[in-house]
């Protein structure tokens, strides 16, 4: 039997393809000073024609992409705002002087396996984390053609920058900004990509979204970027060799980056099992952070009834023992173990991974222990973003917390345009409980673990059975003076471009 249900998997792999974990995720601020309001973006967005006083624009030519919007808000907040008109008008009377921040903007890629009618479903749950800790926010979503000659869905959003009260907008947030300026916005990247790709996981969509850098991920350097006037004079129907030629490349790279599941799982695998932050960096840390990190971890671990050691190398390390004898070791910087990983340790990374504030996770294993991690972590909302669970393991996820992107968006969505959408594709909180006992039937863990399901049934109820207050950063202090950089982070993928969107941007209108 067990052979059986292995050799199904293995047929499975083979006829299972993974996105290339392409990743596009800018953040922005909407500044007076620079001619640039929130009625402009808001007429961006949703491709309409604006008259703010000091410019006027007409994007309506681009309408036709346009798929829809949605408008979340904080707990809490009058639903008069659901309604497009209010909250427009409230969002753009709030700041009026010339050198007013009049919101933030977020412009990020939606995975392509994602059906077109679902796109907006995931975007909210993308944002949803941001409405949660009060910016009430729009989102509009558009579906052009690439140029590929396959769709480029994407999504254009704004955040509020003050607290949205009964009668409009009040005081402005500044915690919300050093969210954004943290580890110079790769931290909110991180947390958008994984979002995204836990979103797909819930749907059963294989796809992921991987914002590292082309370096990082072991691909070629980003292709060059066309200026905008040369896009432009194209649109216009005028010849422009280079962007003939990127076309052309474009079509015929497009095969080459799609790549088969098999063919990911039988990469050589070294037997160890390694998951680290998603949130990259430019230099490894030091011996003091490190140690820093295993300082807060060690009482942490303590108190939920993990053994705690020290190791035998000579370096910052701690060896962690879990009640049914798995080991994970952990040098402050990354999380690794030898062997498989079964229900308790796969549970035992996330959690850690949640108590050291990591929004996402890579994780670097065998395709049966990646998807025990994916698995563990779809309830604390740590996921992996360099990679997605096998195709039984993205059914059983469906079917068991597929509720919970509705969940998530529900509150924040007071029209309930999200339930409509899902209403046909995820299944109802009141599941039958799954035959499956687990997505894999061994482990080779010295004590046996309890089977998936069961082991992630109490997780349902209670968030987490770890406890702790203040999730972990490494220098707070950092975060509170940095500033933002738009050139921080290179886009990871070199086939989205900027001025491929159906829309220019108001600033060159």
């Amino acid at each position: 039997m067990v052979s059986r249900e292995r050799s199904l998997i293995c047929r499975v792999r083979r006829h299972t393809t993974l996105s290339s974990g392409f990743c596009h995720i800018r953040f922005g601020v909407v500044q007076r000073k620079k001619g640039y309001t929130a009625l402009a973006r808001f007429a961006y967005q949703t491709n309409t024609y604006v008259n703010d006083g000091g410019r006027r624009a007409d994007y309506g030519k681009y309408r036709g992409d346009h798929d829809g919007g949605l408008i979340l808000l904080p707990h809490g907040a009058s639903a008069e705002f659901a309604d497009m008109g209010n909250f427009f008008m409230a969002a753009s009377s709030r700041d009026v002087r010339v050198d007013a921040q009049c919101g933030r903007t977020a412009d990020f890629a939606l995975p392509r396996e994602v059906p077109r009618e679902l796109l907006r479903p995931v975007a909210a749950f993308a944002l949803a984390d941001f409405a949660a800790q009060g910016m009430a926010a729009r989102l509009d979503i558009e579906y052009p053609v690439a140029s590929d000659e396959d769709h480029n869905p994407h999504c254009h959003a704004w955040l509020a920058q003050r607290i949205l009260e009964p009668d409009g907008f009040g005081q402005k947030r500044p915690e919300w900004d050093r969210l954004f300026w943290r580890d110079q916005a790769r931290y909110a990247r991180a947390l958008v990509a994984g979002r995204l790709t836990l979103a797909c996981a819930l749907l059963g969509v294989a796809g992921y979204v991987d914002p590292r850098r082309n370096e990082e991920r072991g691909l070629p350097q980003p292709e060059n970027r066309i200026p905008s006037k040369f896009w432009r004079m194209y649109d216009r129907g005028v010849y422009v060799p280079g962007i003939e030629k990127l076309k052309d490349t474009r079509r015929q790279d497009k095969a080459a980056k799609v790549v088969g599941r098999s063919d990911v799982g039988e990469k050589p695998h070294s037997g160890t099992v390694t998951v680290r932050n998603a949130v990259s960096k430019r230099n490894p840390p030091s011996d003091e952070v490190r140690q820093a990190r295993i300082n807060f971890v060690v009482p942490l671990a303590e108190e939920n009834g993990i053994e705690v050691r020290g190791s035998e190398e000579n370096r910052p390390e701690i060896v962690l023992t879990t009640r049914e004898g798995s080991l994970v070791v952990f040098d402050g910087e990354a999380l690794s173990f030898g062997g498989i990983a079964g229900a308790a340790r796969a549970r035992l990374v996330v959690e850690l991974a949640r108590a050291l504030d990591w929004p996402a996770i890579i994780v670097e294993a065998d395709s049966q222990s990646t998807d025990e991690i994916i698995m563990a972590g779809v309830v604390l909302d740590v996921t992996a973003i360099n990679t997605c669970a096998s195709e039984n393991a993205l059914k059983l996820i469906k079917k068991r917390f597929g509720h919970l992107l509705a969940d998530t968006v529900r509150p924040l969505d007071q029209l309930s345009v999200v339930d409509e959408l899902l209403a046909a594709y995820v299944p109802s909180a009141k599941n039958e409980p799954v035959d499956t006992p687990s997505v894999w039937t061994q482990s080779s863990e010295p004590a046996p673990a309890p089977e998936m399901h069961e082991a992630l049934e109490p997780l349902i109820e209670e968030e987490s059975r770890w406890q702790y207050d203040v999730p972990w950063q490494d220098d707070p202090d950092d975060a509170a003076h940095a500033e933002f950089d738009d050139e921080a982070e290179p886009v990871s993928d070199p086939n989205f471009d900027d001025d491929e969107e159906p829309e220019p941007d108001p600033g060159d209108a």
